[in-house]
């Protein structure tokens, strides 16, 4: 908590940094003044919370935020491996990750010590909210730590009961937060009414909702015998219940659809400027280019972020009848860039770029001026260059041009947790699944771009998915059907971890891309010119390395599903023991 104990001389510093109204900056200096004589006005509140939005997270210059956090997973790789999943994580005496998560729960926690300094009526919305943004602080915790102590007021240093708190186990932190997102839901505005870009009913219902997924599967999946990970007495079922009541509410409010809208529905979604009337987003932040410069679609278009997506994701796209490529007669090929779409779920052409897509789109007329040809094979490695998430318009690639908003929460994910936690339970024999779950779920996904419907009367045994046979064939699917929606949106090392699939989908694992034959004979690289392809004729970025030669990623399953609490933590909290695998 050295983080903690640093920020508490300064009671309020970093508080400029959310403000979105600039009448507090005519106010007296933050450090000149207490909390007591601060927290008297509804606005004060609102102000003070402004600055929780920020650990959302931002998209600035190069960063391409969520497009690059599944990297090194069997979705997105770069130039080298992810050595968190290699086994090579040491235990650091100091990490970001902690003490930026406590300093911003210190920060909320002096909102909350003040609330009795305003009438609540007039606060509540603002308490709400910073109950909400305490949560997720905590689930950012969890997800790489387990159970982290819990500090629900600001830290006194020279108070030594606050410098040892212990370790909550991981179910009591996730009931702290299911709390916490409780009195959110109970005190916020609706979506249609919330003033806009703040945080809704609707919004905490959702966080809700991938929490209790969360952990209801981690549970679940990791209460097998001899797992280090599991959570005595638990199977998950109670959060996978709150997990499907949580996204029914969302789902039964009738406020969100799924956006339908244009040609390319499932490309356009992710690259609009302005998502205000749209009933698909429950969150986003809007970026101006003149305030915020960005480079975020030049990134994704030049592919200078140096991530691209594997073979492996591109195979688990079903094909055009609705059946996987295992299964269907359909021809499908991945010989060259333009045969990989053909036939295929049409949210795979809308998601990479292939020979003819619109690369370049005039502002003003909306004609397509240049189209893609071929990926640059020193920054798209696999040769599978990803266009999910960026604009091609003329503005938005030039540099510091691009203002594309930023999706936080969208409708599509709710339906997700809704089906699989939903699924779950009746595999487990707690809920009955129908087809009218699929409906309104899957089914509501795949009319965006015309699939097939799911049947759940049909069964599908996909014997070359690696979770066939070990999960019932409709977990399979459903799991299939969130990997392709959300491809790319930085959930799938968490649903890797939480299903305790590392084993399945990591270790071993040498990931590889397009065949290269393709650009040999278009003439856009020459035979010997890319040096890393496999014996099968495919881009394999990662071979010859020392990597790929000793057999790929070396998880240790027994350990690397956590991270190692910091050690100057484990001092300063007196914990006799740390994470399995790190003592």
């Amino acid at each position: 908590m050295k983080k903690i104990l640093t920020i508490c001389s300064l009671v309020l510093a970093g508080f400029l940094t959310g403000c979105l109204n600039d009448d507090f900056l005519d106010r007296q200096r933050l450090t000149d003044v207490s909390p007591e004589a601060y927290f008297t006005k509804p606005n004060d509140f609102k102000l003070y919370s402004n600055q929780f939005y920020n650990g959302l997270g931002n998209s600035l210059n190069w960063d391409i935020w969520i497009y690059g956090w599944e990297n090194g997973t069997d979705n997105l790789i770069g130039p080298q491996p992810n050595m968190d999943f290699n086994g090579q994580i040491t235990i650091p005496v100091t990490e970001a990750q902690w003490s930026d998560a406590y300093s911003r729960i210190r920060s909320i926690n002096i909102l909350l010590a003040n609330t009795g300094r305003a009438k609540w009526e007039d606060i509540k919305i603002y308490v709400a909210e910073a109950k909400f943004f305490r949560a997720f602080q905590y689930f950012e915790l969890m997800r790489r730590y387990g159970g982290v102590p819990w500090v629900n007021k600001p830290i006194i240093p020279s108070d030594s009961k606050d410098l040892t708190l212990p370790r909550l186990s991981r179910d009591v932190l996730a009931d702290s937060i299911i709390a916490d997102l409780n009195f959110a839901i109970g005190n916020l505005p609706s979506h249609s009414t919330v003033e806009k870009f703040r945080i809704s009913k609707e919004v905490a219902l959702a966080f809700k909702s991938r929490v209790c997924l969360y952990e209801g599967t981690w549970e679940k999946y990791h209460g097998k015998s001899g797992d280090p990970f599991a959570v005595a007495g638990s199977d998950g079922s109670k959060f996978l219940q709150l997990a499907v009541d949580a996204a029914q509410e969302v789902i039964k409010s009738g406020l969100f659809l799924i956006d339908k809208k244009g040609n390319e529905p499932y490309y356009n979604f992710f690259n609009q400027d302005n998502y205000s009337s749209n009933k698909e987003v429950l969150l986003w932040r809007q970026n101006n280019r003149e305030l915020i410069q960005r480079s975020f679609s030049r990134s994704i278009w030049l592919a200078s972020h140096q991530y691209s997506l594997t073979k492996n994701l591109i195979d688990t796209y079903l094909c055009t009848d609705g059946k996987p490529v295992s299964l269907s007669s359909l021809e499908v090929s991945d010989a060259g860039l333009p045969d990989v779409v053909l036939n295929r779920d049409p949210r795979l052409a809308q998601t990479i770029f292939y020979p003819g897509v619109p690369f370049t789109i005039d502002d003003k007329t909306g004609a397509v001026t240049d189209k893609f040809k071929y990926p640059n094979l020193l920054s798209a490695f696999t040769g599978y260059q990803f266009r999910k998430g960026g604009s091609v318009k003329e503005s938005s690639i030039q540099t510091n041009g691009d203002q594309s908003g930023l999706i936080y929460f969208r409708y599509a994910e709710v339906l997700l947790n809704y089906i699989e936690a939903k699924a779950e339970l009746n595999q487990s024999g707690g809920a009955s699944l129908t087809q009218n779950d699929f409906d309104i779920s899957i089914n509501a996904l795949r009319d965006r771009v015309d699939m097939p419907h799911f049947n759940y009367s049909d069964v599908i045994t996909d014997n070359k998915d690696p979770f066939t046979g070990k999960i019932p064939w409709y977990l399979v699917e459903i799991r299939r059907e969130r990997r392709v929606e959300l491809a790319l949106e930085g959930f799938r090392k968490d649903d890797i971890f939480r299903w305790a699939a590392a084993g399945d989908l990591l270790k071993g694992k040498i990931f590889n891309g397009a065949k290269f034959q393709w650009f040999v004979d278009q003439k856009y690289y020459s035979e010997g010119s890319i040096k890393y392809i496999d014996n099968d004729g495919y881009i394999s970025p990662w071979l010859g390395t020392g990597f790929a030669n000793e057999g790929g990623y070396k998880f240790n399953l027994d350990r690397d599903y956590l991270f190692p609490v910091p050690s100057q933590e484990m001092l300063l909290g007196e914990y006799e023991s740390n994470n399995p695998g790190w003592n």
